[in-house]
Parts: C-alpha cells; sequence; structure tokens
C-alpha cells in the first residue's frame, strides 16, 4: 500500500478524533473535580469517570464487532481507541490497585 497524502490526512484525522476525545473526558472531569472541590463534595466523582469510558469501549465494540467493511478512518480509529482504552485501563490498574 502506497502512502498517499490522503490516506495520511485519513490516519491523522483519526489521531485527532482520539485526543480530543480523551481531552474533553479529561477537561470535563477537571471541571467536575472542580465543581466538587468547592462544595467538598466528592461523593459523584467516581461516577464521572466510568462515564468517558464507556463511550470509547463503546465505538470499539461496534467497530471490531458490528462494522465488518471498514474504511482506512474507522480502522485507524478503532486501533487508536482500543490502544488507548488499553493503555487507561492499564493505568487504572497500577493506580488503584
Amino acid at each position: 500500500m502506497r502512502a498517499t497524502l490522503r490516506n495520511i490526512g485519513i490516519v491523522l484525522a483519526a489521531v485527532v478524533v482520539t485526543c480530543l476525545y480523551w481531552g474533553l473526558g479529561a477537561g470535563f472531569l477537571i471541571l467536575c473535580y472542580v465543581k466538587f472541590a468547592s462544595t467538598l463534595s466528592f461523593f459523584w466523582l467516581d461516577l464521572f469517570r466510568p462515564a468517558y469510558y464507556i463511550p470509547g469501549l463503546v465505538v470499539v465494540v461496534y467497530l471490531y464487532g458490528f462494522r465488518k467493511n471498514r474504511g482506512l478512518f474507522s480502522e485507524s480509529l478503532a486501533f487508536l481507541m482500543a490502544l488507548s482504552m488499553a493503555m487507561i485501563f492499564t493505568l487504572e490498574l497500577i493506580i488503584y490497585i
């Protein structure tokens, strides 16, 4: 397979989508932490962390399980999301166990 400018752009778009997903999720977590820190109520904070893992898991399961004819963008997005989910879950295991 030759690496054309279009293929490189498609893969970079998948990287950008993955970075936006995790960046917005982390930003949302930080925003919730600041909100809960002002009220000194950290009870709900443990529920917000899985709130941005679940959409990532849905994307990975959908792309690998139900989508048979994947294009280059979907294939790249599936690989990057699965890789980032594996890294994040490994960090979760290291930190919380």
